[in-house]
């Protein structure tokens, strides 16, 4: 409602709204409509990515064994497909090394719209 209206929030999902798609972006929103019959979401395509994240870790480990997928993992180095904001890399403690964080506003129309994004490293 209008007690909203100017409020604030943050996310690790970005927006995904037609001036802010890719081709890969459009044809992942796409697919979703054609399957699903939904638009997909913002942590949709966060999602995507990362399951092509563990993918390439199992390949590289070249077994689904625990401690060899997360070895591999800590060895990642992968941008991601359908967000230009996600490349994927951690650190020792298995956190991303480059989390993003994103601003949100509510407008007046009472829809949050991205404001910023923050780039940020763990210290």
């Amino acid at each position: 409602g209008a007690d909203l209206v100017g409020a604030y929030t943050i996310s690790s999902a970005p927006d995904r709204n037609e001036k802010t798609m890719n081709d890969a972006t459009r044809a992942f929103t796409e697919r979703c409509q054609a399957d699903f019959g939904l638009n997909p979401e913002p942590w949709s395509f966060y999602a995507y990515d990362s399951v092509f994240v563990i993918a390439d870790a199992i390949e590289r480990a070249g077994s689904t064994e625990k401690e060899a997928v997360i070895a591999a993992l800590r060895e990642t180095e992968m941008d991601g497909i359908c967000m230009e904001e996600f490349h994927s890399s951690f650190d020792e403690k298995g956190r991303l090394a480059e989390p993003i964080t994103f601003v949100w506003q509510c407008t007046a129309a009472g829809e949050f719209s991205q404001i910023e994004k923050i780039s940020a490293k763990y210290e």
